[in-house]
């Protein structure tokens, strides 16, 4: 585990101690369960007691809290009075933790301040430990507090930031079309966290046939869904390759499609998200329309910021435009047969059902569309650690 901060004071010759540690998603075991958390003092002293305290976040970056802040405060009077730590925060959202711990003189427990929630409190002998959380919406000046419930001597405070997950984010796209049984392209991949390439295909197929693969660098993509109209006549797929699999540093490599048939034209999308959840997109649906300029797909998300993403293709040449709240990333029109696709996004803030909508620039004769849903990754920052000894 990484160390984060300390607080100590010296008092009536007994030193007492509060530590805090932590430790990244990328770190943890590789399966859910009880592990062991041990902690080993070094030095010439051996502690007279002490106690440990761990708790796990989800939906937090992952990177070191920004910010941090620590108190101690003496209590000659030894009386119940409450600590409180000011801290200012940084990041517009997240959590603030509370770490407060310190040698007791009869108390047994805290209670936290308004607003916040109790998360841990334990008392071993003469050690005090709780922790505790409250969520903030915006920076600037904050502050954490806790009342013992009897007389102490000594107490320390830590105030940690733990900021927000910044969610789902599209960091790459393009798209080519071409009157032949396979696409190859270069595809420049992106730096990033928690990545996934997405490929939407399809087009106006030949005499029958679909999308027989899709690779990157050699490896291949995995298959989600595929939606067609009159035999295939005009189709569209989605296919996606997970972090693991990527290059093994950002740079240019070939994305190839290749179908089972000719098509006039066939068109390659890609789409390349970081902060996403390392699996299959959590739904799909497709639809089709003939004799109009319209084409709407319903969906359902399962998870809150889920990225909503559409591939279509119709058999017209054309333009087309996203309904409000979407963002249109690729649209492509040409090809011996006279065909054109699109494909764009739109980040979902609340689970649930939605729709992909696009607005042809004219009347089309036949328009198909597969949609999916990408989850977020939800970060999480498991074991934060608190450590308290008094020498």
């Amino acid at each position: 585990m990484t160390f984060l901060r300390s607080e100590s004071e010296t008092y009536f010759g007994r030193e007492v101690w509060t530590f805090t540690y932590y430790l990244l998603d990328a770190s943890l075991p590789a399966s859910s369960g009880s592990y062991t958390v041990s902690a080993t003092v070094t030095g010439s002293t051996v502690p007279y007691d002490g106690c440990i305290e761990v708790c796990g976040f989800t939906g937090v970056a992952q990177s070191a809290p920004p910010t941090s802040a620590s108190g101690n405060n003496s209590n000659p009077a030894y009386d119940t009075v409450a600590y409180t730590t000011n801290h200012t925060v940084v990041s517009n959202s997240g959590l603030l933790l509370d770490a407060g711990g310190g040698e007791d003189n009869g108390a047994t427990a805290q209670t936290p301040g308004s607003g916040q929630t109790e998360r841990r409190d334990q008392n071993y002998n003469s050690s005090l430990l709780a922790m505790s959380t409250k969520p903030y919406t915006s920076s600037g000046a904050n502050s954490m507090a806790q009342t013992p419930n009897g007389q102490y001597w000594s107490f320390q405070h830590i105030v940690i930031e733990l900021a927000d997950s910044e969610g789902a984010s599209i960091v790459g796209s393009d798209g080519w079309l071409a009157n032949s049984n396979t696409i190859s392209q270069s595809y420049t991949c992106h730096s990033g966290e928690k990545r996934m390439l997405l490929v939407g295909a399809g087009g106006e197929l030949l005499g029958g046939g679909n999308v027989n693969s899709v690779t990157y660098n050699g490896v291949a993509l995995t298959k989600v869904g595929n939606t067609e109209y009159d035999e295939g006549a005009n189709n569209a797929s989605w296919w996606y390759l997970l972090d693991a699999n990527f290059p093994s540093s950002p740079g240019s490599y070939t994305l190839q499609v290749t179908f089972s048939g000719s098509y006039a034209p066939g068109f390659m999308t890609v789409a390349e998200c970081a902060g996403v959840k390392q699996s299959a997109p959590e739904a799909y649906n497709g639809s089709s329309a003939t004799s109009s300029n319209t084409i709407n797909t319903t969906i359902t998300t399962l998870t809150d910021g889920a990225v909503i993403f559409g591939f279509l293709t119709t058999g017209d040449t054309g333009s087309f435009t996203p309904q409000s709240g979407q963002t249109e990333l690729e649209d492509l029109s040409g090809g011996a047969g006279g065909a054109s696709a699109a494909m764009g996004y739109e980040i979902i803030s609340t689970a649930g059902a939605t729709n992909m909508q696009w607005q042809a620039s004219s009347t089309r004769n036949r328009l198909v569309q597969m949609v999916i849903a990408v989850a977020p990754f939800e970060e999480s920052l498991v074991n934060v650690c608190m450590i308290g000894c008094n020498f």
